[in-house]
Formats: C-alpha cells, structure tokens, sequence
C-alpha cells in the first residue's frame, strides 16, 4: 500500500495540477481490475485522510500545498494569534480562525486568498499538545468564568 501511495504522489507531483482524477490514475497505473480499483480508492481515501492530497468538487487530486493546504505544529502567543511556521514564510491565524486550536496543537491550515497568502484558518486539529489545564472558576455576572494559569488560553475564544 505504501508503496502505491508514494506512486501516486510522484504520478502527481510530475503532473500539472488538477489534471487527475481516479479514472485517470487508474488507466495510468494500469489499475483497471476491480481489486486494482479497490487498492487505488483506499490508498487515495488514506492520503486524503492524511491531507497529502485533496480532491476538489470535480474528483480531481492536487497535493495539499497546491490547494494551499498545510500541516505542522502551531505557535499561539498570549493574545490569542496563532502562527503556523513553513519554510520560507509563516502562516497567520487570527483568533476567530483557530477553530480549537492550541499552543503546540498538530494542525492542518487553509490559506485565506481573499485576505493574504499569509492569512489562514484552522481546518482541523489532528493531535492537541494541551490535555491538562489548571486555573481558578469564579462566578461573574450570573455565569462562570474560569482564569487559567497559563495565560495563553484565558485569550482563547471558543
């Protein structure tokens, strides 16, 4: 399976972008068999689930990057901006667009084009860094309000 799945990354990476759909794959890797096309489905299906390809609304694949999608861990500073560090630049994510999102969380991120090509917005978190988190619970103005310690998270919106 692995082994296919890196056949399909090269199949793509050497294509242009866009160009293929399942069918297509298949008739390239000579995956014509009904096994052929039930391996072909799973290893894309797993790359997908993965975010190492994404299929557009007409079935076509492109790598994740060439929909402006990306993966990695994190950074969000004690006003609540979330940054998501890439090798030549780094993705901004306003507070609005952490969708749950920690300091130190695994992440996949969608660039924002309307705004910038360094604007994005949390798509998904694949792993939180946080699973303890330690404050105060006071009661204010009929509601419950909690002051973390880590002052990170008392700026976090949900």
């Amino acid at each position: 399976m692995e082994e296919l799945k890196n056949t399909i990354l090269n199949l793509i990476k050497s294509g242009s972008s866009g160009q293929y759909d399942l069918k297509t794959i298949g008739n390239i890797l000579n995956l014509n068999s009904t096994a052929g096309f039930v391996m072909l489905n799973k290893a894309l299906n797993q790359l997908e689930d993965d975010y190492i390809l994404v299929r557009n609304k007409n079935d076509k694949y492109f790598l994740a990057e060439q929909a402006y999608i990306y993966r990695g861990i994190i950074s969000v500073n004690s006003k609540g901006k979330g940054f998501l560090d890439l090798e030549n630049y780094s993705i901004s994510i306003s507070n609005e667009n952490l969708n749950g999102a920690f300091d130190k969380d695994e992440v996949i991120v969608k660039i924002l084009k309307k705004v910038s090509l360094t604007a994005g917005s949390v798509v998904k978190v694949i792993k939180h860094n946080t699973t303890h988190a330690i404050g105060t619970i006071n009661y204010v103005k009929n509601s419950l309000r909690v002051k973390f310690d880590d002052e990170k998270l008392n700026n976090y919106r949900s």
